[in-house]
């Protein structure tokens, strides 16, 4: 992957836009101050995300900004994109690619597809300043990543010290028989974490089971279980002897009810006095229609005869006029005397009559009501006596099924309540006996989950990036990487060697003019240049980041300098972009230029 351009915009120092094309190799040469860490650091923050330490928002702005270009020099795929922060609370960081906004992820992602180079071994390789303070556990991990060949399980296996069965058991649960790398040792370790987890809260709850259980139970579990089983009996007894008093008492109840249903239905039948019917209501209704015909005959001869009187009434006013009766046009003088006292006679007859048949109908209906009245009377005993026949009916069915008064049983001579106790003592008992049969089973359990612990907790240790599994396997390797270090840097610098150590994690060496091996930090300020390309330039090798970042050359002396960019130039062809930084005294500026390695100049 190649940078080809850089655009920065009030980014640190630097105000307003600033805008690099960048060629293959390039040294930026300046005094201090002038902005050649700044130009780094954009690089790094562009590809990475990662922010620099300090404020990267220049003073007199409100945001900052870095564009890069970059391209897969195998494809010539080139990516455009840039990040932008702005000073507000939060902070606030926009992505585009391509011109248009996105995510951080995607633009992760699109880098990593272009430089073919995962993001985090990327933000490692491109800058020296995170190599220099790498932990030996950390540059035991990147460098373990790149080991030439896989490792089988026996291999691993043969590596664990004071190997267990259970150990070796879980090992091969968990490893292939073969193409262990570092990765997989990595998961390895992580799930024997997590399973020592586990087998620990079970190893601790087992351990608080046990306390709450028994160590002893002074009983005969055969005996108690004999004597809880009389009792069990006793209670059924006593249930049967329950069941049967409450029989007892409901059948004495039901007599009671009995007898007085008995008792009341007899005095109710003697309070009906109430006689057999003789049958007379039938000649007493015949009477009664007789009578009602009667009282209706005399009703009509009255209004016969009524109008029979009327009759006769206008027959005498006619014969007070001189009219003939025959027409009212002929006048009559005929003497109407006689006529009119026979018409008297016969109204008075008629009169005479009426009278004598109200007084008949008046008999009649007195008749009438007393025959009514003793229809009524006769129908209300009938009625009387049909309820007293009624009740002797029920009379005789209750009788007929007179309930029996159940035997009363024997009277227990112990209590359902105390043998309910007695047994509640039994099983707490029998349970004291099961718990320390449990304990017993408990305490095995805890045994073997104890002893599963330890092979675990063992593993975790071995395992463990300070461990002695992957020590060992540091170990092995570590001349690969120390000869891909010695043969870069015997060419040009032979006395500078490398060793690799382990001391939990890899610590690397380089010697001194004196011949004495010292790590990073002991060595002088030109040694700690020259010392950081050699292993930039190993992990480029195995990562293939194929970027060279070197800050600070101002500190290496005129000879390792020109060491230094010699063995640059011979290896150019091995790197995409090689970006140098020094400050501009004469003497480095010369040496620099004599190189033929284009420069960059930071003048103020």
């Amino acid at each position: 992957m190649r940078i080809n351009k850089l655009v920065i915009e009030n980014f640190k120092g630097y105000e307003g836009i600033k805008e690099l094309d960048l060629p293959q190799i390039i040294c930026l040469l300046g005094a201090n101050g002038a902005g050649k860490t700044s130009i780094i650091d954009a690089i790094n923050y562009g590809l990475t995300g990662n922010e620099p330490a300090g404020e990267i928002i220049n003073t007199n702005a409100s945001y900052a900004k870095v564009y890069l270009e970059i391209e897969n020099t195998t494809s010539k795929e080139v990516l455009h994109f840039s990040r932008e922060v702005k000073n507000t609370t939060p902070r606030k960081t926009t992505i585009k690619i391509e011109g248009k906004t996105n995510t951080a992820k995607v633009l992760t992602q699109m880098i990593e597809n272009i430089s073919g180079i995962p993001m985090d071994k990327l933000k490692i390789t491109t800058s020296s300043e995170v190599i220099s303070n790498l932990s030996p556990q950390e540059f035991s991990s990147l460098i373990l990543s790149y080991i030439p060949e896989k490792l089988k399980r026996n291999d691993v296996i043969s590596l664990v010290p004071a190997l267990t069965p259970g150990m070796k058991d879980t090992i091969e649960s968990f490893l292939p028989e073969s193409d262990i790398d570092l990765d997989t040792i990595e998961s390895f370790y992580k799930k024997v974490f997590e399973d020592r987890a586990m087998i620990r809260k079970k190893v601790d709850a087992l351990k608080l089971i046990i306390d709450e259980l028994p160590s002893s139970a002074p009983f005969d579990s055969n005996e108690l279980l004999l004597k809880r089983d009389e009792l069990k009996k006793a209670i059924l007894l006593g249930e049967e002897y329950e069941k049967n008093i409450n029989a007892y008492q409901k059948s004495l109840i039901q007599a009671q009810k009995y007898n007085e249903q008995v008792s009341a239905l007899e005095r109710e039948i003697e309070s009906i006095k109430a006689v057999r019917p003789n049958g007379a209501d039938k000649d007493l209704k015949n009477k009664i229609n007789e009578l009602n015909n009667l009282i209706n005959n005399n009703s009509v001869i009255i209004s016969t005869q009524m109008n029979s009187i009327s009759e006769f009434k206008n027959t005498l006013d006619l014969l007070s006029k001189p009219v003939c009766p025959i027409s009212p046009l002929i006048v009559c003088h005929e003497d109407k005397t006689s006529a009119k006292n026979e018409i008297e006679e016969s109204i008075k007859a008629l009169e005479n009559s009426i009278q004598l048949i109200e007084k008949n109908t008046l008999k009649l209906r007195s008749d009438l009501e007393n025959a009514t009245k003793t229809l009524d009377e006769y129908n209300a005993n009938a009625i009387e006596y049909q309820r007293k026949l009624d009740k002797m009916s029920i009379l005789k069915q209750l009788k007929n099924n007179q309930p029996v008064i159940l035997e009363k049983p024997a009277e227990l001579t112990y209590k359902k309540e105390e043998l309910k106790i007695k047994i509640e003592d039994i099983e707490s008992k029998l349970k004291m006996i099961k718990d320390c049969e449990q304990r017993s089973t408990k305490e095995k359990q805890l045994k073997i989950y104890s002893e599963m612990y330890n092979d675990y907790n063992n593993l975790v240790k071995v395992f463990d990036k300070k461990g002695e599994v992957r020590n060992a396997i540091v170990s092995k390797y570590l001349g690969f990487f120390e000869d891909i270090c010695n043969k870069r840097s015997g060419k040009y610098r032979p006395n500078n060697k490398f060793i690799f150590e382990t001391n939990k994690g890899v610590v690397v060496k380089m010697s001194n003019d004196k011949g004495l091996y010292l790590p990073y930090q002991s060595l002088s300020n030109g040694e700690k240049a020259y010392f950081l390309f050699i292993i930039m330039d190993m992990i480029n090798q195995l990562v293939g980041t194929k970027i060279m970042v070197l800050d600070e050359l101002s500190v290496m002396d005129k000879e390792a300098l020109m060491s230094l960019a010699k063995t640059i130039n011979d290896f150019k062809n091995d790197y995409d972009n090689v970006i140098l930084a020094a400050v501009d005294y004469s003497e480095i500026k010369d040496t620099i230029l004599s190189t033929g390695i284009p420069n960059l100049y930071f003048g103020k």
